[in-house]
């Protein structure tokens, strides 16, 4: 009997306790001064108190002050005019109209509704504000500002301990040097930063991006791009999967595939990774990247190198460098060297260290190469130092050569027309007979001389400053006679098509 007493006290005791931590829960609506005690009313049982007049209120952490407000007996509240509500170390709301739900500690604020904290200012016609959370919500369309940047959505989430905003549906920022449009956007109030994950269009001054993914950091003015990302900057437009943008430091890093086209200069640029600079306009593309330049005949020239030095210069005009293992490919002529430039104000193309150029059935070669193009094609060459020219006639083994301290060839459609040799001229030409093959071998030597072509193949010899020559039939045409001691023949190494860069 005494056990069944004293268990039944320390129900009663824990029945007591669980209600005083109930009551303890249940913090009353505080009325600050200057506040009046308002009127009590009794509707639908429930009494209720009405303040009117410069209203001040406190539920535990939270302070409300209105023109006149409706306290429930479950501490929910509703007020009305010049609404203000804050709490310690979170953001601050005005509106027109407050529902304070106590319990959840929410806060729904419709009309003229303000949100702040210490970086931006969130406009809305009604926001949801989680107090507990410091998590705000708006569902009927929102424009927030933040330092110069302007932001507005059909949606948007505040998450003001995390500086972040979350904005959905129709998301546009307006800042004053770039415009932005996207259907979803997370911003970072404190860092100034934007990040997109769906369809975004940058627009500014020189032109525009599409991208699908991304952020920009507005105080470091740094930007990254992903997948798909377009940037049109006419003339020129770039394709890419990933890009980083430095404005500040002028320039870019592409560390994916990427494709990239002048329209002004009519060239097509496709590489791994870059370095770009002063607005995308000049780059340095590594891992072998290809050049093409157009041509009106549809016979494009292909170049690729391990480098390219792509540089702008006056009025737009571009110089294009490729460094090491440098391979050119087109229907009418190829090359190789070490180092390529090409310049887009004379259509010329300088080749130097281990160059040689091959036209049909000739091949040139020299210290220093300066090709000149027309549409494309070969209109002069100029060759410096220990300049080469072989050519190989339809008998195997046998080539017509010139070697000299400098040549010009000069082309006529495309094709080789005549040459001048400058400078310890030295050649081999074979002699023919309509209808009844070689001759011979004419070896000369002079100072000087032109050869001119027909359809590309030799058809007389101009020698000029005392010639000599010597003349082999073709039966004593030997091995000794019919080289010039600096003949090399690099047919293995000739780009034979695009491919084969």
């Amino acid at each position: 009997m005494k056990t069944k007493c004293l268990n039944y006290l320390i129900f009663c005791w824990l029945i007591s306790l669980s209600w005083e931590c109930v009551s303890q829960e249940k913090y009353e609506v505080e009325i600050l001064p200057p506040t009046a005690q308002g009127v009590m009313e009794t509707i639908n049982g429930e009494t209720i108190k009405i303040l009117v007049g410069n209203v001040k209120l406190r539920h535990k952490l939270n302070f409300i002050d209105c023109d006149s407000a409706v306290i429930y007996p479950n501490n929910n509240i509703d007020a009305f005019g010049h609404v203000f509500i804050r709490k310690k170390n979170g953001a601050h709301a005005y509106g027109d109209m407050l529902n304070y739900l106590s319990l959840q500690k929410l806060a729904i604020l419709r009309g003229n509704v303000i949100l702040l904290d210490k970086k931006s200012k969130l406009y809305a016609e009604d926001i949801t504000y989680d107090l507990n959370n410091d998590v705000g919500q708006y569902l009927t369309g929102g424009k927030m500002i933040n330092g110069e940047s302007e932001i507005t959505s059909q949606t948007g989430t505040f998450y003001t301990k995390d500086d972040l905003v979350l904005f959905r549906q129709n998301v546009r920022v307006n800042h004053p040097k770039y415009k932005l449009e996207s259907d979803s956007l997370m911003y970072n109030t404190k860092l100034k930063r934007s990040i997109f994950k769906t369809s975004t269009k940058i627009v500014n001054d020189s032109g525009y991006i599409w991208c699908n993914s991304g952020w920009h950091d507005e105080e470091k003015n740094q930007s990254s791009f992903g997948r798909g990302t377009y940037i049109y900057n006419p003339p020129s437009w770039l394709l890419t999967d990933s890009i980083f943008y430095d404005k500040k430091q002028g320039k870019s890093y592409i560390y994916k595939t990427f494709e990239y086209h002048d329209t002004a200069a009519k060239t097509h640029l496709f590489g791994d990774s870059a370095y770009m600079y002063n607005d995308n306009k000049d780059i340095i593309a590594y891992n072998r990247p290809v050049l093409i330049l157009e041509s009106t005949d549809n016979k494009p020239t292909f170049i690729r190198g391990d480098i390219l030095i792509n540089q702008t210069l006056d009025k737009n005009q571009k110089m294009m460098k490729f460094l090491r293992n440098v391979r050119l490919y087109n229907s009418d002529f190829q090359a190789v060297a070490d180092t390529m430039i090409y310049k887009t104000v004379d259509s010329s193309i300088f080749m130097k260290d281990s160059a040689y150029v091959w036209q049909e059935e000739s091949q040139l070669s020299g210290l220093k190469l300066y090709i000149y193009l027309n549409n494309k094609k070969p209109k002069r060459i100029n060759v410096y130092g220990n300049s080469f020219m072989a050519q190989q006639e339809q008998a195997i083994g046998h080539f017509n050569q010139v070697s000299s301290d400098s040549s010009h060839f000069f082309f006529k459609d495309g094709k080789m027309d005549y040459l001048y040799a400058f400078g310890n001229t030295k050649s081999i030409y074979y002699g023919k007979e309509d209808g009844k093959g070689y001759l011979g071998l004419n070896n000369s030597e002079s100072y000087s001389l032109k050869m001119i072509y027909d359809t590309s193949k030799p058809k007389e010899v101009i020698f000029y400053d005392n010639p000599k020559a010597v003349f082999y039939p073709v039966k004593e045409i030997t091995e000794s006679n019919r080289f010039l001691g600096s003949f090399v023949w690099k047919s293995a190494i000739r780009p034979r098509s695009k491919d084969d860069l």
